[in-house]
């Protein structure tokens, strides 16, 4: 009896292993995974959001960070952009790690869905409230098929980590997990300036024939 107990609860464990979404995240001050920089991640969201035109080529993850707080995209839940404080949130040494809560607030104002954050906003735990709360269009995929898909969906592996127990200030996102959800994710509010090709608006002279 006691060894077929013992097989059906490892066979619950064993299933339970595999039917949990896998996710690679770093304990505070442990050297396990490649955690994203905040630098890689003002990389990204400069060339998601098409701010890297009003930026020098190869710009510097300083130059991107400015530029995202210029625009209104910084992981501070609560302080606001000044001139003493330009940057509010991001960490101006670029080689600092991306929290769960970083993410979170970054993503909620670069999409535009501050005004639904519910309850206290410096609690980071509302703001990754409110993107559990939305859906969001991907990208085309492959086959130029658009769909909508739940954003819970394209980053819950990213928030199956709280079940580590840690706040979300000491949860760090993987590089890999990070840039790939986050490339999967439009951002409506802020859209790519448009480019015109040279010459264009500007009158042209005559020929003489």
């Amino acid at each position: 009896m006691k060894r077929k107990m013992f097989v059906v609860g490892m066979t619950l464990v064993c299933a339970a292993m595999f039917a949990a979404p896998i996710v690679t995240v770093a304990a505070e001050g442990s050297g396990d995974g490649e955690k994203m920089t905040q630098g890689q991640l003002a990389q990204i969201l400069v060339k998601k959001l098409g701010l890297s035109n009003f930026l020098p080529p190869n710009p510097s993850d300083l130059e991107c960070i400015m530029i995202l707080s210029q625009n209104g995209i910084f992981p501070s839940p609560t302080l606001s952009p000044t001139e003493q404080n330009p940057a509010p949130g991001w960490n101006l040494n670029s080689d600092a790690d991306v929290t769960l809560a970083d993410l979170a607030v970054l993503l909620v104002r670069g999409l535009g869905l501050e005004g639904t954050v519910q309850g206290d906003k410096a609690d980071s735990q509302n703001w990754l409230n409110a993107l559990q709360a939305v859906n969001v269009p991907t990208d085309t995929v492959a086959g130029g098929v658009q769909a909508l898909i739940p954003l819970p969906a394209a980053i819950q592996n990213l928030f199956a980590s709280r079940l580590v127990g840690d706040p979300l200030t000491k949860i760090y996102i993987p590089e890999s997990s990070g840039s790939g959800m986050i490339n999967t994710i439009t951002f409506p509010g802020i859209a790519a300036p448009v480019t015109r090709p040279a010459g264009e608006g500007r009158p042209t002279g005559m020929t003489p024939t």
